[in-house]
């Protein structure tokens, strides 16, 4: 707590956390969903079948985009190093779990897609011997 300016022994201050936390936490999970379809179009767009393959592409947006905002906030917020470390970490480990279950969804939607397109083989008499109807 001390790494995000916050004193442990400000027992009101804590309290006040405690008690308005319910709301932020619903924004934060609003914020984690909008973050999983944004990445869930990137998955999608680029064909990704593979949970690693859809880690590969979640690294980029986190690299790219969280990791720089975040330092940026860091230097000119005159934040703490561990602060920085705890948020960008949680990033990274958020991004690439998001992109390892939407490239295994996008993989196995893909897959189902692909084989409800095949017609099954059907059988025109009763001999047992598969034939197509065409």
């Amino acid at each position: 707590m001390t790494a995000m300016g916050y004193d442990p022994e400000d027992k009101a201050r804590i309290a006040a956390m405690q008690n308005s936390g319910g709301p932020k936490y619903g924004v934060s999970f609003l914020a984690s969903l909008l973050a999983a379809f944004a990445l869930g179009k990137i998955v999608f767009h680029l064909s990704i079948t593979t949970s690693y393959y859809g880690m590969k592409v979640a690294f980029a947006p986190w690299i790219g985009f969280v990791m720089t905002v975040q330092l940026t906030d860091k230097l000119f917020g005159d934040r703490p190093w561990n602060l920085f470390l705890m948020n960008t970490g949680y990033q990274l480990a958020s991004l690439p779990a998001m992109g390892a279950i939407l490239g295994r969804w996008a993989g196995a939607w893909i897959l189902v897609k692909l084989y409800s397109s095949v017609s099954p083989p059907v059988s025109s008499d009763n001999s047992g011997i598969l034939c197509s109807t065409q």
